[in-house]
């Protein structure tokens, strides 16, 4: 959220972001955003619900633009009762964000006029005013040529933000959405060198370096999708979605034994369902590497041992799919699969 004086470019801190501050202190859960959700439904009018509805899910960082927009653009409509002189600039951009995400543009320009005049020389609010065209560029039904025109707009925007502050993270990162959004290979390829420009100066943003690998392996630049996945697990050793991404790497390079162990540590961190993914990698490296020749009787007894780790692991995942016709056929046949393999 935008934070601190006119002169920085920001909303100053005041008691509505000691106010917010306190509510993610908290011990804040996704269950209360049902819950005020519900009052909402019953109180569509109250603001003290409303407010509490967008500390909420502000705090807990939660992407839901339909409730942002239900509850934020009555409140402020009324004068943002009860709002901090701070919170109100918070909610403003909050709101002016999810009119964004909803197309919302007569109501999403309106929050944005208002920040222009609070703050004529922010910078966080020039980059707001980017993500307007960026947005716009990117809505279904427009032609190509007026996304390229949305998107060059966006780019110009994010260009005079690097001119007033050039190692802005947000500016070098909303460039490489621009390109990605442009959608060509020559786009494309501007965006890996944008990311690589900003990754020189932000080496330990995790979801940078994951976004490169996925640029990386959109190109068929397989062994550089492996090097920045690598760079992820190195500044995220616990989040096993890493591992399962680097083994995949791992597989395509056809390297299947370090692909197995990267699978095998997946599983490790999240042995449950939801890492059927990993299963399946574990099922089909343990099922090439069986197959190779010149395999010692010991390296066959572990990897039949993984292989019934991977082949457990992925029959839980299927039966919990919906008890069903569809699911019920969908286990029949990855355990009649499973049996070939």
């Amino acid at each position: 959220n935008a934070r601190g004086g006119e002169e920085s470019g920001q909303v100053a801190e005041g008691e509505g972001g000691r106010g917010a501050k306190k509510m993610a202190a908290a011990t804040l859960r996704q269950a209360d955003v049902e819950e005020l959700e519900t009052k909402l439904n019953t109180h569509p009018e109250d603001s003290a619900i409303q407010r509490k509805l967008l500390a909420c899910l502000r705090a807990l960082k939660t992407r839901r633009p339909d409730l942002v927009a239900r509850a934020g653009l009555p409140l402020l409509a009324g004068g943002g009762r009860g709002l901090g002189k701070s919170e109100v600039w918070d909610v403003r951009e909050q709101v002016y964000l999810a009119c964004l995400e909803l197309h919302m543009w007569d109501h999403a320009e309106g929050q944005l006029d208002q920040l222009q005049a609070k703050f004529p020389k922010s910078v966080r609010v020039k980059g707001l005013q980017g993500m307007m065209s960026e947005a716009k560029g990117g809505a279904s039904g427009v032609s190509k040529a007026d996304a390229t025109k949305h998107y060059e707009a966006a780019l110009g925007v994010y260009k005079e933000v690097l001119e007033e502050d050039p190692a802005n993270a947000f500016a070098l990162k909303r460039k490489v959405c621009c390109m990605r959004g442009l959608g060509s290979p020559e786009a494309l390829a501007t965006a890996v060198g944008y990311l690589n420009e900003y990754l020189e100066l932000y080496p330990t943003d995790v979801e940078s370096w994951r976004e490169l690998s996925e640029a990386y392996l959109e190109q068929g630049h397989v062994e550089a999708a492996k090097f920045a996945l690598e760079e992820c697990l190195m500044l995220s050793p616990v989040n096993y979605i890493n591992h399962t991404m680097l083994a995949d790497t791992l597989y395509t390079l056809g390297d299947h034994a370090t692909a197995r162990k990267y699978y095998a540590q997946s599983l490790e961190l999240n042995n449950t369902p939801t890492n059927a993914r990993a299963a399946l990698g574990m099922v089909l490296c343990t099922t090439a590497i069986n197959g190779k020749r010149g395999a010692t009787q010991e390296e066959k007894t572990n990897n039949g041992a993984l292989f019934e780790v991977g082949k457990t692991a992925l029959v839980e995942s299927y039966e919990h799919l919906p008890p069903n016709n569809a699911g019920k056929e969908v286990v029949k046949l990855a355990r009649r699969w499973l049996k070939m393999a």
